[in-house]
């Protein structure tokens, strides 16, 4: 029998499948928390293990094959997103087997599972948390035993069987702390990457297009925290291990039921007292904070590093808001909105533009919201509604007769009430990858706006950075004309020579804008001696 410390796994975060392969050139990478998690605790259970994440380490599918091939692991598990699981399935039709066991999981393979083992050569799908899992499941076919036993898996056994759900981790405190092998990698090899970490797992939210609590439901409670100081033990180890990385707080929802914030409290004072120096960034609701009760929360959390928040949005008109489940109205998120910006807090939007349920009419009111509330990358504002298996929006698009498609790999399968509507989100997410660049821009020059306002304070940069940010906005202006002359074009009858045409104009300005902008940024470069320290692009 084979002993378990020759017992070799291997991890695999799976290469984003080519449709979706702009997901991963985004400006800085980020770590894969959940693979992270797993090969710690396999490690503590004495198991060989390591991570290969594709799209940080440039691995694509053919490299990923050989390279298992090469290494021939007892075990090997993958998890994929649905960007990603086209590539998942393929690698497991490709892989020639060398006794290696097959396993997926994450969010997708969990509500997939049945469909992934019927048209894959995967034997093993865990869904729900996978930690407990997994090593039970490693003890298990390390020692020939049956998989019946093991909790959290569907597998093949002459057909498809499914045992009872793993309990979720209520104790998060127990869990060893992620193994970081990928941030070493990227720092060994001068690769930026964002590193996660969660104070909490999961939402106790519902919102219809979001399959997070649904997830964490499978195995009991759909939103547990960790306490204050096991979080700030481990963002103490990040910082002293990664000074200058970025860091990234990558809960689900950081603030969770927005009733107690007590957690959040001690967690900004504890970092404080520590005197840990860190810039990170928060995920939550546009209801998480209560206008002017939490003045004092919010500037403690700046004094802490808080950088920006990332504010679920998600849409700009009621009727949009109550098909998503939301539980918020178009003015509160507009409030909240500029409550947030009046702290001086940068913020990042989840935004959905497109769903079937638009007409052109409620479009433009989604478009209103967008430019109304300051919102500036071209992605969020071209941003399709994503089907994900798990999500509540399937039932409710099935019986409005939208969902055309039942193939779980297709996150568009759906058809729109109005065709014109169709016609511009086909039209204006076609030329997205022509975006990309100053959307990467964009989204540098609102992270660093802080620092930048504060070097505007110094005579010789105030007009150059001033001019920058004119710039910025400028750009953004040409993305909001595109979209309305889009909405004008299809009102009159579509024609796509028109569009292009405009579409040319319009990326001639953006070339131009983006030249003159990396022209000053070289400007306030040369006056530090090449930033002397200061990261700019």
């Amino acid at each position: 029998m084979i002993t378990i410390p020759d017992y070799n796994v291997v991890l695999i975060n799976t290469p984003y499948s080519s449709e979706y392969i702009r997901y991963s050139t985004n400006l800085t990478y980020q770590e894969h928390l959940g693979l992270a998690y797993l090969a710690s605790f396999i490690k503590k259970s004495n198991f060989n293990v390591e991570i290969f994440d594709c799209n940080i380490q440039n691995y694509s599918l053919k490299d990923i094959l050989a390279l298992m091939k090469e290494k021939k692991p007892d075990f090997i598990g993958l998890t994929a997103t649905s960007h990603s699981i086209k590539n998942a399935i393929r690698f497991s039709r490709k892989f020639k087997s060398y006794n290696s066991h097959l396993c997926i999981g994450g969010h997708h393979a969990s509500f997939a599972a049945k469909e992934i083992l019927n048209e894959s050569n995967f034997d093993i799908v865990v869904y729900g948390e996978g930690e407990i899992t997994i090593v039970e499941l490693l003890k298990a076919l390390n020692n020939d035993r049956k998989l019946d036993m093991v909790n959290g898996i569907y597998y093949k056994e002459n057909a498809i069987k499914k045992n009872p759900p793993r309990d979720n981790i209520n104790d998060l405190d127990s869990l060893p702390f992620p193994d970081r092998s990928i941030p070493e990698y990227c720092r060994d090899n001068d690769i930026q990457v964002i590193i996660n970490i969660i104070s909490s797992r999961g939402c106790p939210y519902n919102c219809s297009f979001c399959d997070i609590a649904r997830f964490y439901r499978l195995g009991g409670k759909p939103w547990r925290a960790r306490s204050a100081e096991n979080f700030i033990d481990e963002l103490e180890v990040i910082t002293t291990r990664f000074p200058n990385f970025y860091i990234q707080f990558s809960d689900d929802n950081f603030v969770g039921y927005n009733r107690d914030k007590s957690r959040i409290y001690t967690i900004a004072n504890e970092i404080l007292n520590r005197g840990i120096q860190v810039k990170f960034d928060i995920r939550c609701r546009a209801d998480s904070f209560i206008i002017d009760e939490d003045d004092n929360l919010l500037e403690l959390l700046k004094e802490s590093g808080l950088n920006s928040i990332l504010l679920g949005i998600d849409g700009g008109c009621d009727s949009t808001l109550e098909l998503f489940n939301k539980g918020i109205t178009e003015k509160k998120n507009l409030n909240m909105i500029n409550y947030l910006r009046s702290k001086d807090i940068v913020l990042q939007m989840g935004y959905i533009m497109f769903h079937p349920y638009l007409t052109i009419f409620s479009l433009k009111k989604q478009l209103d919201f967008f430019i109304k509330s300051k919102q500036t990358l071209y992605s969020q504002m071209t941003n399709r509604l994503e089907i994900y298996p798990g999500i509540d929006l399937i039932d409710d698009l099935e019986r409005a007769g939208f969902l055309v498609d039942q193939d779980h790999k297709n996150i568009y399968p759906y058809k729109y009430m109005d065709e014109n509507v169709k016609i511009v989100a086909e039209n204006l997410t076609k030329i997205q990858a022509k975006m990309d660049k100053f959307d990467g821009l964009i989204q540098h020059l609102e992270l660093i706006e802080p620092d930048m306002k504060n070097l505007s304070k110094i005579n010789d940069l105030k007009d150059i950075i001033h001019k920058i940010y004119r710039e910025k906005n400028e750009i953004v202006n040409v993305y909001y004309d595109l979209f309305n002359f889009s909405i004008l074009l299809v009102k009159k009858g579509w024609k796509s020579k028109k569009f292009t045409e405009y579409t040319n104009s319009c990326i001639q300005i953006l070339e131009e804008k983006y030249k003159s902008i990396n022209n000053l940024i070289n400007k306030v470069k040369i006056f530090f001696n090449k930033s002397r320290g200061i990261h700019l692009l």
